[in-house]
């Protein structure tokens, strides 16, 4: 600003006026990236803070149930593969993804100290449940499920369920969990779902000819099924057996793992009567049967699209041993 000769103040000249403005808009771009690096450290930070604690929960629910893994009930492990080219981006998802993986349990009830005479009826009173655990790529998220204590449905129009018999109208059937040893071991859910009461066909027990409210345990879980977690991009469940096996099950491959429950006393079916060897006990379900269990998850976060993986080990019971 130069001096007026009358001794009053002058105007800012265009130079001077230019230098500010170039100024003040550099020192408002230095504030606005320093302000969006800190906010995205802060969602990072909260991000990565939430994702442990989620993390914490899985881990407390998994480590009960399988804490209490019912080793004489057979153990459903399937995994669907990912399409090339369909799969969804971190964050977001994709109704074309087919990528899917489960697994599927029994265990007993956690605590069953509130049992008595009187109370016996009451659906709390069920001791084994299924349960099941599932993530699918087409909306990246976990769900999981646990079978009904006890389900009921009343027929409210005539049904005669076989030509000759009687008229259920107005009946209620109810059923429990039923624990299964063994499973089919490319239809594994068909076998779940035999307690249906009146199957249209009963080697593939999937519809009911009594409606609806007639279903087995298998489609009692995929009625049953809750979010639990979502923004999860990968999943994969892998089995280590008592022979020292591992099995991994993922959206890479297409795969049906049944490993079969064992004898509550130990004994190696089929070959009861059979000296028991290393050969004998190798070849037995006892072999592969899980005595751990880990899991292993990528979560995505759609605003920034970083990932973080998470990898959980939980330790199952032990088998009981040859008598």
């Amino acid at each position: 600003m130069r001096p007026d000769p009358r001794g009053r103040a002058g105007a800012f000249t265009l130079l001077e006026v230019l230098i500010s403005v170039t100024l003040c808009s550099v020192l408002t771009t230095v504030c606005v990236v320093a302000c969006f690096r800190v906010s995205a450290l802060i969602h990072r930070a909260q991000w990565r803070l939430v994702n442990h604690e989620h993390a914490q929960s899985l881990y407390a629910a998994l480590d009960r149930s399988l804490g209490v893994l019912a080793q004489h009930c057979a153990l459903v492990l399937t995994s669907t593969a990912s399409t090339p080219g369909l799969a969804p981006i971190p964050g977001q998802a994709s109704p074309s993804a087919t990528g899917a993986v489960s697994l599927t349990f029994m265990h007993g009830k956690e605590n069953n100290e509130d049992w008595d005479w009187e109370s016996q009826g009451n659906p709390d009173n069920a001791d084994l449940v299924w349960e099941t655990w599932t993530w699918s790529e087409s909306d990246q998220s976990l769900r999981m499920a646990v079978s009904s204590p006890r389900r009921s449905f009343q027929l409210t129009q005539s049904f005669v369920p076989a030509a000759g018999g009687p008229d259920y109208v107005y009946s209620t059937f109810s059923s429990l969990p039923q624990p299964r040893r063994v499973l089919d071991a490319q239809h594994p859910f068909w076998t779940l779902n035999d307690n249906l009461l009146f199957p249209v066909d009963p080697a593939q027990p999937t519809a009911s000819r009594a409606g609806s409210g007639d279903y087995g345990d298998a489609q009692d879980l995929t009625n049953r099924l809750g979010l639990v977690l979502t923004h999860v991009a990968q999943l994969a469940w892998q089995l280590v057996a008592v022979d020292g096996s591992v099995i991994t099950c993922d959206d890479s491959s297409s795969a049906t793992v049944v490993r079969n429950g064992v004898w509550l006393d130990g004994r190696l079916a089929p070959s009861l009567s059979t000296p028991v060897t290393p050969a004998v006990v190798a070849a037995s379900d006892l072999a592969t049967r899980p005595r751990l269990v880990r899991l292993r998850y990528t979560v995505s976060d759609p605003v920034s699209a970083r990932s973080q993986v998470f990898s959980l080990s939980f330790a199952t019971p032990g088998c009981a041993g040859i008598p």
